[in-house]
């Protein structure tokens, strides 16, 4: 579920990021080639005026130190950095898409005079990349091209080897729930911009919170939470006792009826 729900969140922000900046907020690659695009003019494509490169090389940057940050928290809190990054890093999302929303210029203009505050948004994805490669996940959410290498792969080995191991499944199932995921991410983004977010303002409000909780839930996969432990602990007793208990009625139906397996024996006999 958590691979799932990373993926998704990955599609759905990209959608709106590259809507509104002509960049993307979750990944480097695509600003990376932009980057190269930009250097010669800021209208390579010919449609409309793109930012230019130091725009894109700042974005991965504020990815990359979002990445750094989550590592170095991790060296400090252990298995705990993501949720220690996760709420400030939330609250800044959050407080940017509301001044988007309050904003009262142009998307153009948003784009072109306030083309930076998507480096309020990229440092949460880099956090994210890293922790679920450091998580019980083991892989990444938002790049696919890592996935589909995983894919073909596995349906190689299958098609030769006719069989495949568990842990093969388990990589074939993450990496097709990733692509499956990510689409479905992208599709509920699409939806959102036409219908309620037509010029993308607020599309982006719910991506912050959403973060905050998956993150949280990273770090209970890689060392579960003492009050989640506990309250695993008091259900496996609470379920123990209830069985005793029932053992105990057993037993007692069984002396009130005064019949035991003696006498059913006798009871049984020539």
């Amino acid at each position: 579920m958590a691979i799932c729900a990373c993926a998704m969140v990955g599609g759905y922000s990209d959608v709106i990021s590259l809507q509104r900046w002509g960049s993307f907020v979750t990944m480097c690659t695509g600003n990376t080639v932009m980057t190269g695009a930009t250097l010669l003019s800021e209208n390579p494509f010919g449609t409309k005026k793109m930012a230019g490169p130091e725009y894109y090389i700042t974005l991965n940057a504020a990815w990359f130190a979002g990445s750094v940050v989550y590592r170095a928290a991790e060296r400090r809190w252990p298995h705990r950095g993501a949720t220690m990054l996760a709420l400030p890093f939330g609250f800044l999302m959050f407080t940017l898409e509301m001044f988007v929303i309050m904003y009262s210029g142009s998307l153009e203009e948003l784009r072109s005079v306030h083309h930076f505050t998507a480096h309020g948004y990229a440092p949460m994805f880099g956090m994210l990349c890293s922790a679920c490669i450091q998580s019980r996940l083991g892989t990444t959410t938002t790049m696919i091209t890592g996935h589909l290498l995983i894919l073909s792969d596995l349906i190689l080995k299958l098609v030769v080897d006719r069989s495949l191991t568990r842990d093969d499944l388990k990589k074939m199932r993450a990496a097709l729930c990733v692509g499956i995921c990510t689409i479905l991410g992208a599709v509920a983004g699409t939806l959102v911009m036409q219908t309620v977010a037509k010029d993308s303002r607020g599309g982006l409000l719910p991506v912050g919170p959403v973060l905050v909780l998956l993150l949280y839930c990273l770090d209970h996969l890689s060392k579960p939470q003492t009050m989640v432990k506990k309250i695993s602990k008091i259900t496996k007793e609470g379920l123990s006792t209830k069985r005793a208990s029932q053992g105990d009625d057993d037993e007692d139906t069984s002396v009130h009826t005064g019949v035991s397996d003696d006498d059913e024996g006798h009871s049984r006999g020539p």
